[in-house]
């Protein structure tokens, strides 16, 4: 019974990513539409194209790569605790 519930989580998780990248993908479209009309439908997609791969490839440098390697460092991990609370505020 725990390795259907195993076998469940990673499409589960996989299902959210996908959500939110949809979800920000879409938002984003709909602030640019003013590009449509200013630089006409190719260049439309092409600078969206762009700039979400550039969103996409962030994220995923900033979650696989950069917070780990901060967050394995017990004293860099509490440096980065307070940055990630001060710039909150």
């Amino acid at each position: 019974m725990s390795s259907t519930t195993n076998n469940s989580h990673p499409f589960r998780q996989r299902y959210f990513y996908a959500a939110y990248w949809v979800m920000v993908t879409l938002i984003f479209l709909y602030d640019r539409t003013y590009l449509i009309q200013k630089a006409g439908l190719p260049n439309f997609f092409i600078c969206a194209l762009v700039r979400v791969s550039l969103l996409i490839g962030l994220a995923w440098l900033n979650i696989h790569w950069l917070i780990p390697a901060f967050c394995c460092i017990k004293s860099m991990a509490l440096l980065y605790a307070c940055i990630v609370t001060l710039t909150g505020l």
